[in-house]
């Protein structure tokens, strides 16, 4: 019977200390919405999605930030993965689509826009989808461009278009340096995918941390506008 007791207050402790965690994170993330005129919804799980925080600007902007907390099973795989989206549909391209993402050898490069060709099936869809998350249904027809702009850069770049200014691509490649610098972690790293859904900036890990939320947002945000389709 003793067991028993003390096994539940033990319980009751670390669930009351999770709890405080979970408010203090939420009061943390709420300073900061106010903070930056954002709107917060908090959406639970349901059926096989994970639980989801949705970030959106009162100021009637067109952007969003979606923050997938992931889900596990009940074996310890993960059902649904953690990651963070930044979804800005106003610069989307009238046509064409590009990736950028880290930088990764010219052997591995090649071997991705090999899988990358054979994705045009519906079933190849659905396995992109799962690679890159939002933003992969305009995906086709990608190739590899190995000096965007006819200079080495810091990024991998997957596109079926070829007419992205020079100077767009150095303020990208700046702007994602500046970034990785801060958070070189492998799952900080910026996935960018632009089309004609808009740009995602995507990074594989549902952010927690205020600081480094507001950072990806600003970020984001300078990435979607350095892309920004034409009017």
């Amino acid at each position: 019977m003793l067991i028993v007791l003390a096994a539940v207050l033990v319980f009751g402790a670390v669930f009351g200390w999770l709890w405080k965690m979970e408010a203090a994170r939420r009061a943390r993330l709420d300073a900061l919405a106010a903070q930056r005129n954002w709107k917060v919804e908090r959406r639970s799980r349901s059926g096989g999605s994970s639980a989801r925080t949705i970030l959106e600007p009162a100021s009637g902007e067109s952007w969003r930030v979606t923050i997938n907390h992931g889900r596990s099973t009940g074996d310890g795989g993960v059902r649904v993965p953690p990651e963070t989206v930044y979804h800005d549909p106003d610069a989307a391209w009238p046509s064409g689509s590009a990736v950028f993402g880290p930088s990764i050898p010219a052997d591995m490069a090649a071997m991705a826009q090999m899988v990358l060709g054979s994705l045009d099936s519906k079933m190849g869809k659905m396995l992109l989808d799962k690679l890159l998350g939002a933003g992969a249904a305009n995906l086709s027809g990608l190739k590899h461009i190995a000096e965007p702009g006819g200079a080495p850069r810091q990024f991998s770049m997957f596109a079926n278009v070829n007419d992205i200014p020079d100077g767009v691509l150095g303020d990208l490649d700046a702007a994602r340096q500046e970034w990785s610098a801060q958070y070189p972690a492998d799952n900080d790293q910026l996935i960018v995918i632009a089309g004609p859904d808009g740009v995602y900036v995507r990074i594989r890990k549902a952010l927690q941390d205020p600081g480094q939320l507001d950072g990806f947002v600003a970020g984001a945000g300078r990435i979607a506008a350095l892309l920004k389709g034409p009017a």
